[in-house]
């Protein structure tokens, strides 16, 4: 559940902020708050498929949810790993 809030925490910080449509979809539009909740799981995840594009000033704020990303996909390893 809390990975849920931090998602939807960062989808509107990203709605707020800006992220821009690479162009995929025919070229840059307003951004859904779908749109924005799509891009923070793909940043959270690290996949980073690259349609969405943060804005220059939330460059750091991405990099910062994918740091996150990294440290809870350690903590869940963890944590399944000392169960057995």
């Amino acid at each position: 559940m809390f990975l849920v809030q931090i998602v939807l925490l960062f989808g509107e910080i990203y709605l707020k902020g800006g992220i821009v449509n690479a162009g995929y979809f025919g070229g840059e539009k307003a951004i859904s708050r779908v749109d924005a909740i799509y891009f923070s799981i793909v940043t959270m995840t690290t996949l980073g498929y690259g349609d969405f594009q943060p804005e220059k000033d939330l460059r750091l704020v991405a990099a910062f949810q994918g740091l996150l990303g990294y440290t809870f996909l350690a903590l869940f390893v963890t944590v399944l790993t000392k169960k057995q």
